[in-house]
């Protein structure tokens, strides 16, 4: 919107479940919320009519221009009513907490005795906010009243931050994920009002699992077993080996521990082969301490060898070559880079598990020990709606769930 700093599919790349709903016709409606941008306009797709996000900027619901040229009224006046005054001032008490009990956080900053809770987004209020928004959402779309399949797609960041910022086994995550589980009740109410439930399919999942909290000095050590790594050291280890082998010159862009970019117009003024400087600087990662493996952008265009495990397959799930960094580098199991923020984003077990629960129109009772995945969602929500499965999407169909 204007004002504000843009954000839209443009980068997408492949079909999602929406833009195959729409091209099947019909008159259908699609909506997607959450605090984030990217968790707005990503599950909803191309297609949507709408994708709505928080701006911190403004303290307001916005959207993209790729969707719509200016805000509908119904978003217009939940902006006039400033929801985000419910945070003003106010402190985080978990739902059991008793008289005399500390709070989890605050949203005062400059208090030495209670943690700052930062943004709305890492409290409740923030999920309250998206709820809300999506209750609107329903009756102001006529969502389940039209005759193609209407989609509405909601994440709850607030999860998703709070988790970050205090670790998966913290107090804080249990509470919000009870308040969540309230929360989805009300939506499922509204849905229910609504459209009738026995109209409609829905599937609950995560984005991704967490690593326990790499031990912080003076602390609650929820990890003893891993620790924290310096991404700056890293960076100037690989700056070392790169000037001793090809000359001084500023050879790191950018580094966050696991993805390092390096600078191709300092190879260039130093002469540098750039594949050789992709191996010197990854070889100076390897000799890190508590680096497991680390894969240049070179390796991961070659087809994968006879021996490759399943490590190295999810890592390579991860690269895009054009838009992936030219270090991919794994620490060690509970090992984290730099903050004290818990982290994820690596193929190791506790990483990479995460529940789905489906339920609804086309979805048998029970429950199912066989592995899934979340991108195996597309494919089974399209075989229950009865519309081809998105373009290159890499999941199946969940046969053993279907009616």
């Amino acid at each position: 919107m204007p004002g504000e700093v843009g954000a839209s599919p443009v980068n997408l790349l492949v079909e999602t479940l929406g833009d195959k709903i729409r091209q099947q016709g019909g008159d259908s409606r699609m909506v997607g919320v959450s605090f984030k941008d990217r968790a707005a306009i990503l599950p909803a797709g191309r297609a949507a009519n709408g994708a709505y996000w928080w701006s911190t900027n403004s303290n307001s619901w916005v959207t993209s221009t790729f969707y719509i040229r200016t805000l509908p009224d119904w978003v217009k006046e939940i902006n006039h009513s400033r929801p985000y005054m419910r945070g003003f001032g106010a402190q985080w008490f978990g739902l059991d907490a008793k008289e005399g009990d500390a709070p989890f956080c605050t949203m005062v900053a400059g208090d030495d005795k209670i943690r700052y809770c930062a943004s709305l987004m890492a409290t409740p209020w923030g999920n309250e906010m998206i709820e809300e928004f999506a209750e609107r959402a329903l009756t102001a779309e006529q969502l389940g009243h039209h005759s193609g399949t209407d989609l509405l797609t909601v994440s709850f960041s607030s999860n998703d931050a709070v988790g970050h910022a205090v670790g998966p086994d913290a107090p804080e995550v249990r509470d919000i994920s009870r308040r969540t589980d309230m929360l989805l009740g009300k939506l499922l109410d509204a849905v229910d009002r609504e459209a009738g439930l026995s109209n409609v399919t829905l599937v609950l999942t995560a984005d991704h699992g967490v690593a326990p909290m790499a031990p912080v000095q003076g602390q609650t050590v929820y990890n003893p077993t891993g620790g924290r790594l310096s991404a700056g050291l890293l960076t100037n280890a690989v700056q070392d080996a790169l000037n001793a082998k090809f000359g001084e010159g500023d050879w790191v862009e950018a580094n966050t521990g696991t993805m390092l970019v390096l600078r191709r117009e300092t190879a260039n003024k130093c002469k540098a082969d750039w594949a050789q400087v992709e191996e010197v600087a990854a070889e100076a990662a390897r000799k890190f301490p508590h680096i497991a493996r680390v894969y240049t952008d070179a390796e991961f265009q070659k087809a994968p060898g006879a021996n490759e495990d399943e490590i190295e397959k999810a890592m390579r799930r991860s690269y895009y070559h054009g838009r992936s960094p030219d270090l991919m580098i794994l620490p060690d199991e509970y090992y984290n880079f730099d903050a004290s923020n818990a982290v994820h984003g690596t193929p190791y077990e506790y990483d990479t598990q995460c529940p789905s629960s489906s339920f609804g129109v086309g979805v048998r009772h029970g429950r199912y020990a066989e592995a899934v995945a979340p991108n195996d969602i597309a494919p089974t929500l399209s075989d229950i709606i009865g519309v081809a499965a998105p373009k290159n999407a890499v999941g199946h169909v969940i046969r053993e769930i279907r009616q």
